[in-house]
């Protein structure tokens, strides 16, 4: 039995649980980050279906089907389960579909903090000597 618990039925399940980072951005713009962590059996029923590929040049939505070339809003999901290879999504998904797998998504995961700039982002790299004039100690002169 695991100690973390799958975030859609609060139960602990015997294998190690699927981790899923998903990520999107709100029509305001907005960045929601999200850890979801799923039994095997939820990550099976709620994740495992997105990650079909087309074969058409066309962008189609994931989780029904349709064409979305005109129409979509991107979900990015980083999948992590224990035996298999991480895998990276770029779910181009319909509206109602984006809605749907966004509030699962949401359901029982950890909120991340935002990646911008001056929260976790990588930070500016200055050279030696813009290091040492930020100091007052600039020898050229």
């Amino acid at each position: 039995m695991q100690l973390i618990r799958c975030s859609i039925d609060g139960e602990r399940p015997k294998e190690v649980p699927a981790t899923i980072f998903w990520a999107w951005r709100d029509l305001e713009g907005t960045r929601h980050a999200y850890r979801q962590r799923l039994c095997l059996t939820h990550y099976a029923m709620n994740v495992a279906p997105l990650e079909r590929e087309s074969d058409d040049d066309r962008l189609h939505c994931p989780a029904c089907g349709i064409d979305s070339e005109d129409n979509y809003q991107p979900v990015w999901a980083s999948i992590f389960v224990k035996g298999m290879k991480p895998a990276s999504l770029t779910l181009p998904l319909c509206p109602p579909c984006m809605l749907r797998v966004c509030s699962s998504a949401e359901l029982g995961s950890e909120s991340l903090p935002d990646r911008e700039v001056g929260a976790g982002a990588a930070a500016p790299t200055y050279s030696a000597w813009e290091t040492l004039r930020a100091l007052g100690r600039d020898d050229r002169v």
